[in-house]
């Protein structure tokens, strides 16, 4: 059980009583060191500045505990906040520092509590709509093979429709499942970028138009903090965007800053326009630009639907978003879209290749070994 804590009027009231005590003292040693010693103030001047010194000594040390603002608590605050906007998981904060600090803590950590669990729900719920949405559409898909051969176009029709319906609730329940679950680990990115790579190139090996992919992954190895399946998912959905909205070319780079390792897709499409970019990332939004690229899902080139909703790159923000990351948008080199990717280097091997780095451009000389002589 928490001990109940002192109110202002109560804290008020022991500095009160200290300042009292420590004069009070200070005036007992003068008085007795005048009437008996007969000593001159030059005398009595050190034990007069001792006690004002030990009181304000602790009028420091019990404002500095129970009035400053904890400096450290504001921080754990600020990034609590920050990292709860990013629909990250966020532990509860210690209860510390003045009553106000702790209010305003204790009101962060419930805040915390019902978002998480407002986000679970969430995930319930679209779960059970997908499993409720899918047991008609299995019907109806029983019904559309039974009816096979009478009528082909309305068999061919239905089906496109079940297909849609079933994209849609799978973008929907990615939507909501985007950050959960996800153990972040220290993996090799251009690793990860060369494999959906090789099996973008292996999908489009049986298509008769083929895509010039132009890969410029960096050489260096670029060590990341993340969850592997998400950035390969991240990938696939813009390599996706490219391939349907532009026309035969994509080019795929990486490399990496101080802090921060990215990626970049471009394409050769119609590019895009400042207010285009503001909302390309938003959920539902379609159509937004004159090429279709809003998603990854939508109106592909033959015009067919094939059962978009607008949540594609919708996914792709809040996944490097949980991520720490950030994400660019701008204009390829052949007037397409072009989408950057920055992901948080793992720390200590990011530290590890700058040395690295420096090593190979002869800025740290390698120690001589000392051949000791007999």
């Amino acid at each position: 059980m928490k001990k109940p804590c002192p109110s202002l009027r109560a804290w008020f009231s022991y500095i009160l009583y200290l300042m009292l005590g420590s004069l009070l003292f200070s005036s007992l040693i003068t008085l007795l060191l005048v009437t008996f010693e007969k000593l001159a103030f030059s005398a009595i001047f050190p034990y007069l500045f001792i006690s004002v010194f030990v009181v304000g000594l602790s009028l420091f040390a019990v404002f500095r505990r129970y009035f400053a603002i904890p400096k450290r608590t504001l921080k754990a605050m600020q990034k609590a906040v920050i990292d709860m906007g990013k629909g990250r998981k966020v532990s509860p904060l210690p209860e510390k520092g003045t009553p106000a600090i702790r209010s305003v803590i204790r009101a962060l950590n419930q805040l915390s509590v019902a978002l998480k669990s407002q986000e679970s729900d969430r995930v319930v719920l679209m779960a059970g709509v997908s499993h409720d949405l899918r047991t008609p559409l299995t019907r109806i898909r029983l019904a559309m093979e039974m009816m096979e051969g009478k009528d082909d176009f309305l068999t061919e029709s239905i089906h496109q429709d079940i297909e849609e319906c079933n994209a849609m609730i799978d973008q929907f329940i990615d939507y909501q499942r985007a950050g959960q679950d996800m153990p972040f680990t220290c993996c090799e990115l251009n690793e990860l970028l060369e494999e959906v790579i090789e099996a973008e190139q292996r999908g489009m090996s049986n298509v008769d138009n083929m895509i010039d992919i132009e890969n410029r992954l960096s050489k260096d190895p670029i060590f990341i903090l993340a969850h592997p399946l998400s950035i390969k998912r991240v990938l696939v959905n813009m390599f996706t965007n490219a391939r349907r909205y532009g026309n035969g070319w994509i080019r795929i780079s990486s490399g990496s800053t101080e802090k921060f390792g990215w990626f970049q897709v471009e394409d050769n499409g119609t590019g895009i326009t400042k207010e285009e970019a503001t909302i390309l990332f938003q959920p539902f939004k379609q159509g937004v630009r004159a090429s279709g690229i809003s998603s990854n899902d939508g109106v592909n080139n033959d015009g067919v639907n094939n059962g978009g909703v607008g949540l594609g790159l919708a996914i792709i923000h809040r996944i490097i978003c949980i991520h720490g990351g950030s994400i660019q948008v701008g204009i390829s080199e052949k007037e397409g879209l072009s989408i950057r990717v920055y992901i948080p280097l793992s720390t200590a091997l990011s530290t590890s290749l700058k040395i690295q780095k420096l090593k190979a451009q002869n800025k740290i000389q390698p120690k001589r070994p000392v051949i000791k002589m007999s």
